[in-house]
């Protein structure tokens, strides 16, 4: 089973860099994870659009295509969370 953990903790690095390159507004303006796609292709964020990562999590998830999706919006959900009391 994949990490959700390290996925989401990958995620808001990611974010936290392209925020420290003004690719996107500080944090605080940030209210969801909806709100990331006004600058950038928030989809992206984790991996989700490296095929090399995407593969691997399909292999993990029994290559279950529900399950893959799945554990994306979940990790989508705690970075809304996240983002939502930043």
């Amino acid at each position: 089973m994949p990490n959700l953990k390290k996925t989401v903790a990958r995620m808001k690095r990611e974010i936290l860099h392209d925020v420290a390159l003004g690719v996107l507004p500080r944090i605080e303006f940030l209210t969801s994870f909806y709100h990331l796609h006004d600058f950038v292709d928030a989809n992206e964020y984790g991996g989700f659009c490296d095929e090399e990562v995407t593969d691997q999590l399909t292999r993990e998830l029994d290559d279950s295509t529900d399950a893959l999706l799945a554990f994306m919006n979940e990790a989508q959900s705690k970075v809304d969370n996240w983002l939502a009391r930043a």
